[in-house]
């Protein structure tokens, strides 16, 4: 990495880092995987949020690897789902979720798109 904290790009040789800074292993493994539509970002505080997009789900996670809060979309196509629902699966994606969710994002209260915002929370979005 250059002092500009970007990586160089060397003809016949991989990108990127060549070992890992953390990584995160769900339990049991098979619990967390997403062929598709999934991220993660670094947070200020040190943690990692993790999107498994294909199964509509939000974890945060700590550097010793525990799970500190977990949320699960619970909108579908054609609206909230009832409180205690099944998240019934996608009929064309296998292995998928009708929750499917492609990104999500933690933004700081101070995020310029967030500015006078009432940012109250107001209640479940389950039915």
């Amino acid at each position: 990495m250059d002092a500009k904290g970007n990586y160089s790009i060397v003809a016949g040789q991989a990108f990127g880092p060549k070992t890992f800074v953390w990584s995160y292993k769900a339990n049991p493994p098979s619990s967390l995987f997403a062929g598709a539509i999934s991220g993660a970002q670094r947070l200020p505080n040190g943690n990692t949020l993790i999107d498994d997009g294909t199964h509509g789900t939000f974890i945060e996670v700590i550097a010793s690897g525990e799970v500190v809060w977990k949320y699960v979309n619970p909108v579908v196509t054609n609206g909230a789902l009832a409180k205690n629902a099944g998240i019934p699966t996608d009929p064309v994606r296998d292995g998928e979720l009708m929750n499917a969710v492609f990104r999500v994002y933690r933004y700081a209260p101070t995020y310029p798109g967030l500015v006078g915002k009432t940012l109250t929370p107001s209640g479940v979005l389950e039915k």
